[in-house]
């Protein structure tokens, strides 16, 4: 069995390894931490709060095709729109102007798929319903939800929350994140978690929008970024 001082340096080097990715907004370096220093003894905030948080992908996601399409998509669900005849996508909406815009009757894609970036060409016919062209799918290109604080580094003002990947409701696939930030929230009601389902907090965030810290990295490990304001009701506000 792994002894406390063994599993306190297990969970700072698994910290300490994903925020390696994270990059800083002011000086736009990586953050490079070796295993040497996430063994030397540091301090850190424990969490506990409720946090909301708005995550905004890479692209734009497929979540499903539409089931009376009037022409076949190569496209599965689980891609991610990366770009439309080499213009990047940064939004559903981004994605159907270009679509309508192009006013081809086939468009290129560049689409990364498990992993790997690809390039499609897809047919945009015009729909019957509204004259628009589409490509027979429906995308979603952000997500927002409640969360917990896992820990604060005081030295570095990193943030680790959640404890798990973010992952989209309909497809199950871990999203990849272009910018996000994480925010005060009001925990406004609690779904006891039983046996083969999680609990869920339900809170509210979005309408006052308070945002305490940037989001730049989403992992299994859980979500990562730096916080620009400390989160009220710290119980340890010197660490541990």
């Amino acid at each position: 069995m792994m002894g406390n001082k063994g599993l306190r340096s297990a969970v700072l080097y698994a910290a300490a390894a994903a925020l390696a990715l994270c990059v800083n907004p002011e000086t736009e370096r990586s953050v490079q931490v070796s295993s040497a220093q996430a063994d030397t003894a540091r301090v850190l905030i424990p969490g506990g709060q409720a946090v909301g948080v708005a995550l905004k992908t890479q692209g734009v996601l497929v979540i499903s095709r539409m089931s009376r399409q009037e022409v076949k998509t190569p496209l599965r669900v689980g891609d991610v729109i990366l770009r439309v005849q080499g213009h990047e996508v940064l939004s559903a909406q981004e994605l159907a102007r270009r679509i309508h815009e192009t006013n081809a009757d086939s468009v290129e894609l560049s689409v990364l798929r498990a992993g790997r970036e690809i390039n499609l060409k897809a047919a945009a016919p015009v729909s019957s319903q509204d004259g628009r062209r589409r490509l027979g799918v429906w995308v979603r290109d952000s997500t927002a939800g409640v969360g917990t604080l896992s820990y604060i580094d005081p030295g570095t003002q990193r943030y680790g929350a959640l404890g798990h990947a973010i992952v989209d409701g309909d497809t199950g696939d871990m999203l990849s994140v272009k910018d996000g930030a994480i925010l005060e929230a009001d925990v406004i009601g609690v779904a006891k978690g039983e046996s083969g389902r999680a609990g869920e907090l339900k809170g509210s965030f979005l309408k006052e929008g308070r945002q305490i810290g940037t989001l730049c990295l989403n992992s299994v490990y859980g979500i990562y970024g730096t916080m620009e304001k400390p989160p009220a009701a710290q119980l340890y506000p010197e660490g541990l």
